[in-house]
């Protein structure tokens, strides 16, 4: 017998808070990445696209400083000289500036044992800087004493399987997330108290191949975290919340079933937002949560918040956006068209009796995973990892073994995630 399946979502839009979005004047991106402000005006953003611009007016304008051939990642200042920005090619992983983003210089070979890129940068003080990776494994930090003239690479396989974003309160105290390892320990959270010496697990999920994405820290005592979360039938979309200075975490509820997160920001411990195609947003803490409308300026692919005061805040995504409230003088852009180049996925028969052919078509080198699990979460199937080259890829996979029912096929690279349900039936 064939069956279908429809997932349908129903949202109360938040039309009283969405309308306070506008997109700054910035060119559409694959992705930007990441932000970063040393003060309400000095700013930095980089993208997927290989560019980093500067602002010097809190966004109202922008200036492209750097233009290369990787994916950049992350961005991080010490101050409005020193800068970092992480990319996730192997030859191009970390640039450092000391004229505030005027020129760039790929420091990678400077980093010793560095052969992957760097997804998450973070400034201390006292001359430290930290970062770490990658996204789709190995797991390390990397450090610099010394204002980045000097690096050691400190492995972390042991503890995560992969890491995303790092966060340190001081040169000696940070946190580190991603996804632990095993991987079926689920995502993962990690501490050092001694400047990376020795780290401790603080929070896993406990749900298989779960990323704990990014890191924001609101106050002194209250942090929140995004959790990236394949498509199964059997899990919720949640953050992560903690009340003691990232000491323990606990899981917030977004929807009953998965979307996909990668982007969380609070403004205050009440109002925040979380989301990546879909942006979802909450004024009780948490507690409930609405769809933003849609019709806003928003192109999706959201990754960082940054947070200015109570009534102020940046994203990246495809765009920049800027939130004020009350509403600012900036006038609204038109909606940003989705941009050229992202990846594609295709599988057929779909249905069929599980002998698949699973197409992807990268339009630029990344990093893949690419597999096939039942909609439960078991029966996972690795098709390929690894980074690859522009160009189409095409593999056999054959489910006629692991049952009739519901599959996903899952490809995740550096510029996101997409998932197709497969019904395998029989002949």
């Amino acid at each position: 017998m064939r069956f279908f399946l429809f997932f349908t979502f129903l949202f109360t839009a938040t039309g009283l808070n969405a309308q306070n979005w506008t997109a700054l004047d910035i060119p559409v991106s694959i992705r930007y990445d990441d932000v970063f402000f040393v003060d309400d005006s000095l700013g930095w953003a980089c993208s997927g696209d290989g560019e980093i611009y500067h602002t010097k007016d809190a966004g109202q304008t922008w200036k492209i400083q750097h233009s290369g051939i990787s994916y950049l990642r992350s961005i991080e200042f010490a101050d409005k000289n020193h800068g970092y920005c992480g990319g996730l090619s192997a030859l191009e992983s970390l640039f450092k500036t000391t004229d505030g983003g005027e020129h760039w210089d790929n420091i990678t070979d400077d980093v010793p044992g560095l052969t992957g890129g760097i997804c998450g940068l973070s400034c201390p003080g006292g001359g430290y800087v930290y970062g770490c990776g990658r996204w789709s494994t190995p797991a390390y930090v990397i450090k610099s004493a010394d204002n980045g003239q000097t690096w050691q690479k400190i492995l972390l396989d042991s503890l995560a399987t992969r890491l995303v974003d790092a966060y340190f309160t001081s040169p000696d105290t940070g946190w580190v997330s991603g996804t632990a390892s095993p991987a079926t320990a689920g995502g993962v959270i990690l501490k050092t108290t001694d400047g990376g010496a020795s780290w401790k697990t603080i929070h896993t999920t406990n749900v298989a191949s779960d990323y704990i994405w990014k890191l924001q820290r609101l106050d002194t005592e209250r942090w929140f975290a995004s959790i990236e979360r394949q498509f199964t039938s059997t899990e919720s979309t949640e953050i992560l919340k903690s009340t003691d200075n990232g000491e323990s975490w606990s899981a917030v509820q977004v929807f009953p079933t998965v979307e996909h997160l990668q982007m969380v920001g609070f403004l205050t411990p009440l109002h925040g937002w979380t989301g990546d195609d879909k942006l979802f947003e909450t004024t009780d803490g948490g507690a409930s949560w609405q769809q933003v409308n849609a019709s806003i300026p928003f192109g999706g692919n959201f990754n960082r918040f940054w947070r200015f005061s109570d009534n102020r805040a940046m994203m990246t995504g495809n765009g920049l956006y800027r939130y004020n409230n009350p509403v600012s003088s900036v006038a609204p852009q038109p909606p940003v068209s989705e941009p050229g180049g992202f990846h594609q996925l295709l599988v057929s028969p779909n249905p069929g009796n599980g002998q698949l052919t699973v197409t992807v078509q990268l339009k630029q080198k990344t990093d893949v995973i690419l597999k096939v699990y039942a909609i439960d979460g078991r029966a996972e199937q690795i098709i390929r990892t690894g980074e690859h080259p522009a160009g189409e890829y095409s593999f056999p996979v054959d489910l006629r073994t692991s049952g009739t029912g519901l599959y996903v096929v899952y490809l995740k690279t550096n510029h996101g995630t997409q998932q197709k349900i497969v019904v395998v039936e029989k002949d």
